[in-house]
């Protein structure tokens, strides 16, 4: 935060304006629960090092969770992933469409068959 320090005109400045912005101010309570300072009652070496291994403890907990999660082809199996199909199938299904798309009926197959009005 900035202070705008109104100054008077013989130099010095509005100590009302100073006062005001100090009550503006946080509590220590909330800037220590937001980690802007640190606790006053512990050394700065012991509380960087409650730091350090705080982290160090989120860090292993998310590695075991990660090392435990299922992999893609259980969540598959358990249906809450789709299957994945492999590329020969993918390309065997892809053949397939191909060959039903060229052998079906022309239109005037189709007419003569009075399956389409022939207008």
């Amino acid at each position: 935060m900035v202070l705008d320090l109104h100054y008077l005109s013989d130099g010095g400045f509005d100590p009302s304006i100073l006062e005001a912005k100090l009550r503006q101010r946080p509590q220590k309570s909330e800037l220590v629960a937001r980690s802007i300072l640190k606790p006053g009652d512990i050394s700065p070496s012991v509380w960087m090092k409650q730091q350090q291994l705080r982290r160090s403890v989120i860090s292993h907990t998310l590695a075991d969770f990660l090392q435990r999660r299922p992999s893609q082809d259980q969540l598959a199996q358990q249906r809450v992933l789709p299957v994945r199909q492999s590329e020969a199938h993918r390309l065997q299904v892809s053949d397939q469409l191909t060959h039903f798309l060229q052998s079906r009926p022309s239109r005037d197959q189709l007419v003569e068959r009075h399956v389409l009005l022939g207008i």
